[in-house]
């Protein structure tokens, strides 16, 4: 008798598809959406979703993963907040995504404190890099900081134009990652690969707060990943692709 061949189910995605807030143990024993699904379609999980990252490292892995999928794989993209944004720093050589509320955006792309700031080198794996201290665009020399003043403008910059640019364009960008995201659910359709699309964030504002329990930061508290893995589950058996509003 030949090996059986196992497909994968890969999900591409934020802390929302992370487990994100809720016990290791837990998360572990494959209490949380991903999981859940993987378990009920008989499909080993491929979990490439990562805490704290935008639409264009998701969109990113989506594409990178055309090569490896195999007829018969399912893959499901969970589309972030469109207006976090990738920043090259290349005095620190890594890439950071900024986060609208975050400390990082609010401390005007500076931290004081010891912290872990998730960065990615320009070329290579997502990494944590636990700093001291940490301002954008401002690389620390033996003599201190290298044009501080320079350094100041470019954050100052940056922040206006993810503020009073970027912003202003929420609905433009919103619309242009679902496009881009059906655009590869097509390409996945065409080697042979079932696809499913949905976001936390398109209707995030119409959340009922009795819909999906939650824990204090929004995320899916375990009976919420119990609940959104029966939702998704269904719409999958009915044939959907995109789920527009996971709140109706």
């Amino acid at each position: 008798m030949g090996k059986e061949i196992i497909n994968n189910l890969w999900v591409i995605g934020d802390s929302f598809s992370t487990g994100w807030g809720l016990d290791k143990t837990d998360i572990q024993k494959g209490k949380i959406w991903s999981s859940i699904i993987a378990k009920n379609l008989k499909y080993q999980l491929v979990d490439l979703a990562e805490g704290g990252i935008g639409n264009e490292y998701i969109l990113s892995t989506a594409i990178d993963i055309l090569p490896k999928v195999k007829k018969d794989d399912f893959v499901i993209i969970g589309l972030s907040d469109p207006l976090r944004l990738d920043i090259y720093d290349w005095n620190a050589d890594i890439v950071s995504t900024l986060i609208p509320g975050s400390d990082f955006v609010q401390n005007g792309l500076t931290l004081e404190e010891n912290f872990s700031l998730r960065a990615k080198k320009y070329i290579g794996k997502l990494k944590t890099r636990k700093k001291r201290k940490y301002s954008m665009f401002e690389k620390k020399g033996l003599l201190g900081p290298i044009d501080k003043m320079k350094s100041q403008q470019l954050r100052e910059l940056t922040l206006k134009y993810f503020a009073l640019v970027r912003a202003e364009g929420l609905d433009y960008l919103e619309k242009k990652d679902i496009k881009k995201a059906i655009s590869l659910q097509k390409a996945f359709k065409r080697l042979g690969v079932k696809s499913f699309l949905w976001s936390w964030h398109k209707y995030w504002n119409d959340y009922p707060q009795h819909l999906y329990k939650r824990l204090d930061d929004g995320h899916f508290a375990l009976e919420g990943h119990e609940h959104f893995a029966e939702r998704v589950l269904d719409r999958i058996n009915k044939g959907i692709t995109y789920w527009e509003n996971i709140y109706e």
